[in-house]
């Protein structure tokens, strides 16, 4: 059985280095940390540089910035929970110093 991993979708450093921060204390072993929204979904679906990655090493959990650059967060979780591949897959908002918009939940 391959480990799952988490991915971290944030563009702001100093959250990036918290959450691996927390990561490694939890002894959870993450290396990949997607900087934007296009990033996270290139890893997610394989694509672009992602292209050919071995899909074993599918994240189980994405920890998802509300503000993201390139594309935004919302349609990152849109183009998600539109694949039936990505039904495993737990998304949570972080960091959560603001509520997400309307109508969406903080998990998936």
């Amino acid at each position: 059985m391959s480990p799952k991993t988490i991915l971290p979708i944030e563009d702001n450093p100093s959250d990036v280095a918290l959450t691996k921060r927390a990561l490694e204390k939890a002894r959870i072993l993450n290396r990949l940390v997607a900087g934007d929204g296009q990033e996270a979904l290139e890893y997610l679906f394989d694509t672009g540089v992602f292209a050919g990655r071995d899909p074993s090493g599918a994240p189980l959990l994405a920890l998802m910035d509300l503000k993201l650059p390139k594309v935004f967060a919302l349609d990152v979780l849109r183009r998600i929970r539109s694949d039936a591949t990505m039904e495993q897959l737990t998304t949570y908002w972080l960091p959560l110093n603001e509520p997400p918009p309307n109508g969406v939940g903080t998990g998936q």
